[in-house]
């Protein structure tokens, strides 16, 4: 090794002419013959680590080391002439730098978690008489004001919210769990659940807690003797829908707390959102505290209350771009932020088309981020290496002092040289969609003319790692190539359950329900990780109604207060659920419910306002829908833009369907939906010349519904505004 290194040396301090070299985002492994051309190198290979990186490279008429040592500084790896000829990759120093750089980001990461708690919490005064009346006058005043979903309502009851009992507490107990305790949190294993009383899926609490305990029960009481009473409700937005907006926990909660009322309490701790979840349960299973801290918190970022000023902010960021780099950024986003694509695209240029084809060769990279960043750097040369987020980039963010704390970028502007590398390698990496498989899988739907169907999602979901969640990142790369997919609703974790499966278990599952015991560990495995790595409102179990006829009113009734427990309850959280684990006696099973609908688009709404993409129905719901319009002053909220559809605009489709249900017990379920639609008929049709058959389906939905209103006459509408127009 120590004779390679004289020899790289030797080579470098040769005198070589000065050089130029242009990289517009390309993968180092597709760079090597350029790098090996432009030094003079009978060949370079590159080193593992290093194969998917991606430069943007400007440089003219430089020094040869001088950009070898800079390509070196921002990869963090070395130039080695072994016997068989130069190599550029990282020795293993190198490699345990990265994941040092990785530990130590997500380290700093927490520390400034619990910094945050202590910022927050030193600023709040005392809760006594004067405070809670304060804080009491405030909600007064926001339930006071009409609100829209365009001002800053939400960020005022959150700034009131966190002075509360339940927040303070949240952020004193943060203060407690050192950043060794998030440590614990790993890719394979990124959520624990700490609890009073621990069962075996919980661990007891790091750090004491009960002075804690004690002091938010008086803080409570304390509120509550000013703020008794019932919450407020916020004044009307002023629409046909008479809107009232949620004004907080502090105006939910102004009851006092007694010692009954924290029987269990509960932490978790979630590494893929990087929060904190606090809640405390009585005795009888209810969730009486619920608080969280999240990393992403709303408050770091100045909220605007002009959401047109706003957008014109954002289009003076803007880079200007041209050709193919525009047309693959307005795929993504619209220049203005308020105008949506309503159903329908053109379709691809065949010159991008080409582009995004092939992303072994012509990285996603390269087709606009050079236009917007080097068009950003005055600086003459630059060697940077880029992430899968700059690919639809259209700002120069990292040249703007308020976007680093949200977007780090390492940048050393000296000498004439800007030099970027990535802030966190290890991270980038685990990010960036492998481009061959995306290649495979591009190339498939654009030869068939469709999207994937649901067995082949689910094999994409295992083909990709579980421990970091790229399946989004390929279906924004995928969403480019025009299909004719309406919908697809599938969680991450029911692709990996179905894809799991063997064809064998996805029969016997569609046919009847079956013991886990007999599934594979694989299937095993994911329904666990699914179950309890998840957030607790997702894979959130059920209760079975579908027996509630021959129920008797005390059945019914033990029922409805189970639901409580399911729905702001203790069996929110699985690991009181499923205490032990899994079990092999649990039963699953598969119910196909695929039924045929119809997507009937929507027309534009008044204003800037578009209500874009159109919506499913089934025949009997256009049916129904039909018949309100007969009397748009009764039933004024089907008319109402966010309702409306345009009749003159119907496709048939066919929506498959797969429920993936596994019993906990005769009573509770958990499921995952699979959901495609797709248009099964590319003719456009109006309500009038539909297929005799759909017609028929929607005349009894028009007939249910007007003997429905001829039985409940339902009242006209207050309103003083008029309909719109059909």
């Amino acid at each position: 090794m120590f004779a390679s290194l004289l020899i790289g040396i030797a080579f470098a301090s040769k005198q070589q002419p000065n050089v130029s070299l242009e990289l517009r985002g390309v993968r180092l492994e597709n760079a090597a013959p350029i790098l090996a051309k432009t030094f003079g190198l009978d060949s370079l290979e590159i080193g593992p680590s290093l194969k998917n990186e991606v430069l943007l490279v400007r440089t003219k008429d430089v020094d040869p080391d001088v950009l070898r040592a800079n390509l070196a500084k921002v990869l963090n790896g070395s130039w080695v002439h072994r016997p068989e000829g130069w190599w550029l990759g990282q020795s293993d120093i190198q490699k345990d730098t990265d994941k040092k750089t990785y530990d130590e980001l997500r380290y700093k990461y927490f520390s400034e978690l619990v910094a945050k708690s202590k910022k927050k919490l030193a600023v709040v005064k005392p809760l006594d008489e004067a405070e809670c009346k304060r804080l009491l006058k405030e909600i007064k005043a926001i339930a006071s004001v009409p609100q829209s979903r365009f001002n800053n309502y939400y960020a005022r009851y959150k700034k009131i919210d966190e002075q509360g009992p339940f927040s303070r507490l949240a952020f004193r107990i943060a203060q407690r769990i050192t950043p060794d305790v998030w440590m614990k949190l790993t890719d394979q294993a990124p959520r624990i659940v700490f609890s009073t009383r621990p069962n075996q899926m919980q661990q007891p609490f790091p750090v004491r807690i009960d002075d804690l305990l004690n002091l938010v029960n008086q803080e409570q009481n304390t509120w509550a003797t000013f703020a008794g009473g019932e919450p407020l409700q916020s004044s009307s937005d002023g629409g046909d829908m008479n809107i009232r907006y949620y004004l907080g926990q502090m105006n939910e909660h102004r009851q006092p707390l007694s010692s009954q009322d924290i029987n269990i309490f509960t932490m978790s701790l979630n590494l893929t959102n990087q929060s904190i979840e606090f809640a405390s349960y009585d005795a009888k299973g209810k969730r009486v505290i619920s608080t969280n801290i999240s990393g992403y918190d709303n408050s770091d970022i100045e909220l605007e209350l002009n959401i047109q000023d706003e957008i014109q902010k954002i289009q003076k960021r803007m880079v200007k771009v041209t050709g193919d780099a525009a047309e693959y950024l307005n795929l993504f986003s619209s220049e203005n932020i308020m105008e949506q694509v309503r159903g329908s695209r053109k379709p691809l240029s065949e010159s991008l088309k080409a582009k995004i084809l092939h992303p072994e060769t012509i990285d996603p990279l390269s087709i606009a981020a050079p236009e917007v960043y080097l068009k950003s750097i005055e600086t003459p040369n630059v060697v940077m290496v880029m992430s899968d987020s700059q690919r639809i980039s259209r700002f120069a963010e990292f040249r703007d002092p308020r976007f680093v704390q949200f977007n780090p970028m390492v940048v050393s502007e000296k000498d004439g040289w800007f030099l970027a590398p990535q802030s966190n390698p290890l991270m980038n990496r685990k990010m960036m969609p492998e481009r061959k498989r995306l290649g495979q899988i591009l190339r498939f739907m654009n030869e068939n003319n469709r999207s994937l169907t649901l067995e082949e999602q689910a094999k994409l979901a295992m083909d990709l790692p579980w421990e970091t969640d790229v399946t989004d990142r390929y279906r924004d790369h995928m969403s480019v190539l025009q299909t004719k997919e309406i919908e697809s609703y599938n969680s991450r974790s029911g692709l990996r359950i179905y894809g799991s499966m063997n064809g064998g278990e996805r029969d016997r599952a569609k046919k009847r329900a079956f013991p886990l015991s007999v599934l594979n560990d694989t299937v095993k495995q994911e329904i666990f990780r699914s179950l309890f790595y998840s957030q607790r409102n997702d894979a959130q179990a059920q209760l079975d109604w579908s027996a509630s006829g021959k129920m008797t009113s005390k059945e019914v009734e033990r029922m409805m207060a189970m639901q409580n427990l399911f729905y702001g309850g203790i069996y929110e959280e699985k690991t009181f659920l499923l205490p032990n684990g899994l079990t092999n006696s649990l039963l699953i099973s598969i119910e196909d419910q695929s039924t045929d609908l119809l997507y009937c688009d929507r027309p534009l709404g008044g204003g800037d306002m578009s209500y874009g993409q159109g919506v499913t129905m089934s025949a009997s719901q256009l049916g129904g829908y039909l018949f309100h319009l007969t009397n748009p002053t009764k039933y004024r909220w089907a008319v109402q833009d966010y309702n409306r559809i345009d009749e003159n605009q119907i496709h048939l489709t066919t929506r498959r369907q797969l429920v993936i249900k596994l019993r906990l017990s005769s009573e509770v379920f958990v499921s995952w939906n699979l959901m495609q639609t797709l248009i099964a008929d590319p003719a456009t049709y109006t309500s009038k010349t539909l297929p005799d058959r759909v017609k028929a389906e929607v005349k009894k939905g028009y007939d249910e519904a007007e003997k429905s209103d001829q039985y409940y006459g339902i009242p006209n509408s207050q309103s003083k505004k008029n309909p719109p127009p059909r």
